[in-house]
């Protein structure tokens, strides 16, 4: 395997160590390509080593390290090398480590492996925060799936794939490093990590150009920004069939995905509030054009509101739009990372009837001891905010009932960043021994949080109801876990009104009955359901979330 491999060194005015470099690098016996990209002739002469495996090429004029590389990489494939080892000339890295780049070479020929770096405390600080930036917007170009220094010049790189990675790059000098790491990231080409030390001596030459260079780097970091949307399109979106298991909701990711979230929490904790507006906006429009299923479906539910209501709607569906949703979606997510970080507190919230909730919610209100409930929430509103109730309400706990399959990145973000950790129970695995420590936990007073508008994972556990005049499915499991639980089942909505959040309990039953059929034994409890749902769509369009088609899910084995 090593055969296929040579090393790339670009050259430029660093004539204190390419010697030793090169007396190093030619133990391993493997050829070198040395591109001079347009070196003082007095320098170029310290190139004193010479071995057959040694081959040179000169540029008369500098052309830019980028445009070195290229080259060197096209003679490399032209002598009929699989991959190049580029190791820069100012001696910067630890060569120790070269051992291990070609372990790893060995098992993934056909990835880009590059150094990660590990720097020492001699690192100058413009550099090292100039690498920070450039590092958040690599970050976002890859969507959040690279995130490490990708301007260290130390890598191997997979010669069979360069026609295609080359149509991607534009950047010649030390813009390229980065671009092109960017350019195989959306080649699909598979990018490995080595740990690498990094030293800055004092006699240390650096060819950076700190205003002409950094306006490089920012011109490529905005040409791949400005093609994200064609890149979600090649990842996200095209898909020539897509099967009836990629339709359910259980098989995406949700619409609040990590990447975004964690953007997000970057952007909240840094950026004031009149440019977070901005920010929103933007990312808003950008999710808007590249999610066309998404914005069909929002049109669908406004148009079934619409008719269903009608006079009544009228005017509020005529100040708001598709984009309205989305728009009122991203705030959401914004307001979550507030309560989760204690931003948001209980005396910046609004209740329908706030001794009612205290009563609902809190762990032995006044004297009595009262057991916990089952608590519906809904793709509507913000219930995150209910987080800043429970520190508030003495005793009041909340634990939730979710699909983990796709929430559990998300939780632990959650739990990453809120002061309070999110107790979750997974509703595939709801054993004897789960429902047991249901009920305790219930006995114990802390409430149980399931989501009521999203079809269960199985199809016999759902019900067809009307919403908004439409045949719809919903779920029955919340229902009849209360009436196997012997528990109260209650509403719970935080929606946003005027820029603040309205909290409003509503109780559904205290004590649910189960006859041989349950699913038809809750019928009617579900319908009620749905009746405080379409309350709340008609006031506030808007906070609906439900960016699936709601009214098109199949339900095979009730057909």
């Amino acid at each position: 395997m090593r055969n296929n491999l040579c090393f790339l060194i670009p050259y430029y005015n660093h004539p204190e160590n390419i010697n030793k470099l090169l007396n190093k690098l030619l133990t391993y016996n493997l050829p070198v390509i040395i591109v001079d990209d347009g070196s003082n002739p007095l320098l170029t002469s310290v190139l004193t080593v010479s071995s057959p495996l040694i081959t040179i090429i000169s540029y008369s004029i500098n052309q830019g390290k980028g445009s070195a590389v290229i080259t060197g990489m096209k003679k490399a494939l032209e002598m009929g090398f699989h991959s190049c080892f580029q190791i820069d000339a100012d001696a910067q890295h630890d060569l120790l480590k070269i051992n291990e780049f070609l372990e790893v070479y060995k098992h993934a020929p056909e990835s880009l492996i590059c150094a990660k770096p590990v720097y020492s405390d001699d690192i100058p600080k413009s550099r090292l925060y100039g690498r920070k930036i450039t590092a958040f917007w690599v970050y976002v170009n890859t969507l959040g799936a690279v995130k490490e220094d990708t301007m260290i010049g130390m890598r191997i790189y997979p010669l069979t794939k360069l026609n295609s990675i080359l149509k991607c790059v534009k950047g010649k000098r030390m813009d390229f490093d980065t671009d092109i790491l960017l350019c195989c990231y959306k080649n699909n080409i598979n990018i490995k990590w080595v740990d690498v030390n990094i030293t800055y001596s004092d006699n240390n030459v650096s060819h950076f150009r700190m205003v002409k260079d950094n306006v490089l780097i920012s011109l490529m970091h905005t040409r791949h920004f400005l093609s994200l949307p064609l890149l979600l399109f090649k990842k996200n979106y095209r898909q020539v069939i897509k099967s009836l298991e990629e339709k359910k909701w259980w098989n995406k990711k949700e619409k609040a995905g990590i990447f975004l979230l964690k953007i997000t929490l970057y952007l909240v904790t840094i950026l004031p509030a009149f440019i977070l507006k901005f920010v929103i906006f933007i990312v808003t429009l950008f999710y808007y054009a590249v999610n066309k299923e998404e914005r069909n479906n929002i049109a669908i539910y406004r148009k079934n509101l619409k008719n269903y209501f009608k006079d009544e709607v009228k005017e509020i569906l005529s100040h708001t739009s598709v984009f309205s949703n989305f728009y009122a979606f991203s705030e959401s997510i914004c307001d979550k990372i507030a309560v989760w970080k204690g931003k948001i507190e209980y005396n910046d919230l609004v209740f329908a009837n706030e001794k009612y909730l205290h009563n609902e919610l809190s762990f032995g209100f006044g004297k009595i001891h009262k057991s916990g409930q089952i608590l519906l929430v809904s793709h509507f509103g913000n219930i995150e905010v209910l987080r800043a109730v429970s520190r508030h309400i003495k005793e009041t706990k909340i634990a939730i009932l979710v699909y983990q399959k796709n929430s559990q990145a998300f939780a632990s973000i959650i739990n990453e960043i809120s002061q309070t950790d999110l107790r979750a129970y997974d509703v595939e695995d709801l054993s004897i021994d789960k429902m047991l420590e249901l009920s305790e936990l219930l006995k114990s007073g802390c409430h149980i949080g399931i989501m009521a508008d999203r079809v269960s994972v199985n199809d016999k556990k759902n019900i067809k109801v009307k919403f908004l005049g439409q045949d719809c499915y919903l779920p029955t499991g919340a229902f009849i876990l209360a009436g196997l639980l012997k528990c109260p089942v209650t509403t719970i909505w935080c929606e946003k009104i005027n820029g603040k959040y309205n909290i409003e309990l509503e109780k559904i039953a205290d004590n649910i009955i189960l006859s041989r059929n349950k699913e038809e034994s809750v019928r009617k409890y579900v319908e009620q359901y749905v009746s405080i749902l379409e309350k709340h769509v008609k006031n506030n369009p808007s906070q609906w979330f439900n960016f699936y088609n709601f009214w098109q899910v199949t339900n095979e084995n009730n057909k």
